[in-house]
């Protein structure tokens, strides 16, 4: 059997590219995403099931930043021509590259290779190469990642791989603060660092030198300091480590010195360009009342260290008190044996291995970080500041799988004894399960606990004991199988995105706005109704608003009585009432969410022309009813 296994790993590991390659050409032709835009049908009642294009699994309510945001402002740059500024967001001049990285043609989308189907296949296509994209090249890149970590071990590689791919926050994060973007170019900028060292043939170097430009632009451009900033020290100690472990290979000639310098140029010019262009809107967002107040300190974030055992319980379970599934969801990392096999390990062999102490060391310094936080000073030195500790917290589990991997390749076989692993195991998972008891008391019932000691009380045991053969794949069979329930059918498989464009209403307001353009508002519903629209380009004043909208707010706020309100990332609600009804103008929902309270007169300053609404103006004279279905109305601004 085990032959067998390593027969097939061969297989898929020789014709990985073109496996991969076959079924993201398929995915494309099928239009196959795993986009939770089916929820539209349960929020805008226009739409029937049997548009909704869903295979398998269900339409993730919870991830409104992915299916109502992040996905209707990308559909919406198609019928803005993909150009850098688009009036469709917030009704008016909006810079849509730099802050949520849509898709424009632009030379600097190459930082952003994922939307370039979005250009060229329209997109239904272009959202099944996105997602489809994405996973793959992550899968890819973490195999030849691993590789190096591992010194080639394959079966230790692949592990390491799907414990990325497959990671439970990874995929319930999957499409939103490019989480995936940056993981694939850190990894990859690795890798081609490791392969830029190891290839002396110039025009090679040339290749991986422009796609460490790529990498390096890709991770900039992310634009999400909490998780960009705590990865940023991982690979940082990667590249230092690859640089000194390969010192005796590192061969630099006059051509590869001006090539270095002439692509540091290409790099910082670009970045120079894209920032200097953008300034105006990098200025209204740091001088933000949310988020551009944030500075963090760390801290409280113990429970997270034993919390990834419920990652296999959320797809299916309620979240746990005080949280949502996406928030709870962790790397599964096999805490604490990575760090113990490496400590021992450590401790047992003579030459002690670089990378192993490099990580250990940034672990130390996240985990005080996340545990104890850090003072002021130090957590304006170390950046931390703009990342939240539950946000940092993704390196621990990074750290957590990357020490482990590298540890079993140096050295399998840690105890000379199975009785002291059986020992350390079943200390462990009872430590564990007292403690997650603790934690969430009464959140998991009896039949749960049976099964997760049970997960947990093998996955030790096994891991201790890698170094036989049978065990080892075991071990893998099950992590496998425990990655498949925590994470495969947490986003859904679909096929189109006939739930959008084959809404009735949605044809119709496409309709009236090709014939007679405007300004939108969606008015008395609350996010995510209010992106609605925006998925058929409609220029719509409370779409969701990357970044204040000033001038506008001031058209209904001369003296800027309610700035602290609206000077935020928000979602928002606009509320139409009389105009000799007297309603506070601006009210905080949230701390991105906040309420507009117009009037009819109001509605002119704002150069309103049309408003989509659940609710009936019949009675109001400045209103002109041009379309009903079901419960919504479409009202045209006629005085």
């Amino acid at each position: 059997m085990y032959k067998k296994l390593e027969t097939l790993l061969n297989f898929l590991h020789k014709n990985r590219f073109l496996i991969c390659f076959i079924i993201f050409v398929l995915c494309i032709i099928f239009e196959i995403s795993g986009s939770s835009i089916g929820a539209w049908a349960d929020i805008i009642k226009s739409n029937t099931k049997t548009s909704d294009g869903m295979f398998a699994f269900v339409s993730r309510h919870v991830r409104a930043d992915e299916w109502a945001t992040y996905t209707s402002m990308m559909f919406s740059q198609k019928y803005n021509h993909f150009n850098i500024i688009s009036s469709i967001m917030r009704g008016g001049h909006t810079n849509i590259f730099f802050i949520y990285g849509l898709p424009t043609k632009s030379i600097f989308q190459l930082y952003r290779p994922f939307q370039l189907g979005f250009l060229f296949l329209g997109n239904a296509k272009g959202l099944s190469f996105f997602w489809i994209g994405r996973i793959l090249a992550l899968f890819l890149v973490s195999i030849e990642f691993f590789m190096i970590i591992t010194k080639n071990r394959k079966d230790l590689s692949y592990l390491g791989a799907f414990l990325i791919t497959l990671s439970p926050i990874i995929n319930w994060w999957f499409a939103v603060n490019g989480i995936v973007e940056l993981f694939v170019f850190g990894e990859l900028a690795i890798v081609l660092l490791y392969k830029y060292i190891k290839n002396n043939v110039f025009w090679k170097r040339l290749i991986y030198l422009f796609f460490m430009i790529i990498c390096a632009g890709g991770y900039i451009m992310v634009l999400y300091p909490a998780w960009q900033i705590p990865l940023m020290y991982v690979f940082l100690i990667l590249a230092l480590w690859v640089i000194i472990d390969n010192r005796k290979d590192i061969k630099i000639s006059f051509k590869d010195i001006i090539s270095i310098i002439i692509a540091i140029g290409i790099f910082s010019l670009s970045i120079y360009i894209i920032f200097t262009t953008s300034m105006d809107v990098i200025k209204i967002i740091m001088h933000t009342d949310y988020p551009g107040a944030r500075f963090e300190l760390g801290g409280n974030q113990i429970s997270k260290y034993i919390s990834y055992i419920l990652d296999p319980l959320l797809p299916y379970y309620a979240s746990p008190p005080g949280t949502n599934h996406s928030e709870a969801a962790l790397m599964f990392g096999l805490f604490p044996i990575g760090i113990i096999l490496s400590i021992i390990n450590l401790i047992k062999v003579k030459k002690k291995d670089l990378l192993t102490i490099l990580l250990l060391i940034v672990y130390m310094f996240f985990s005080i970080w996340c545990i104890f936080g850090f003072p002021k000073a130090l957590a304006k030195i170390s950046m931390l500041y703009i990342s939240p500790a539950h946000r940092s917290f993704i390196v621990i589990g990074l750290l957590d799988i990357i020490i482990l991997i590298r540890t079993l390749s140096i050295n399998s076989k840690i105890f000379n004894k199975r009785i002291i692993s059986v020992l350390i195991s079943i200390l462990l998972t009872g430590l564990f399960m007292y403690g997650i008891n603790a934690i969430y008391p009464k959140y998991l019932n009896t039949i749960i606990m049976i099964l997760m000691t049970g997960m947990l009380f093998t996955l030790f045991l096994f891991v201790f004991n890698i170094d036989n053969k049978k065990i080892k794949y075991l071990f893998i069979i099950e992590i496998f199988m425990v990655l498949i329930v925590s994470s495969f059918t947490i986003n859904p498989i679909r096929s189109g995105t006939g739930v959008i464009y084959k809404s009735k209403i949605l044809k119709k307001i496409k309709q009236i706005d090709n014939k007679d353009s405007g300004i939108w508002i969606t008015e008395g519903m609350n996010y995510p109704a209010t992106n609605y629209i925006i998925n058929v380009g409609v220029s719509n004043i409370n779409g969701t608003n990357v970044y204040p909208n000033l001038k506008l707010w001031k058209k209904i706020d001369k003296n800027s009585s309610y700035k602290v309100i609206y000077n935020r990332y928000a979602h928002i609600r606009i509320n139409l009432y009389d105009n000799n009804q007297v309603i506070e103008k601006f009210r905080l929902l949230s701390p991105d969410v906040f309420e507009v309270n117009i009037n009819e007169d109001d509605l002119k300053k704002l150069k309103v022309k049309y408003i989509f609404t659940s609710n009936d103006f019949d009675n109001k004279s400045s209103l002109n009813k041009i379309y009903h279905y079901k419960k919504y109305n479409i009202y045209k601004v006629v005085n």
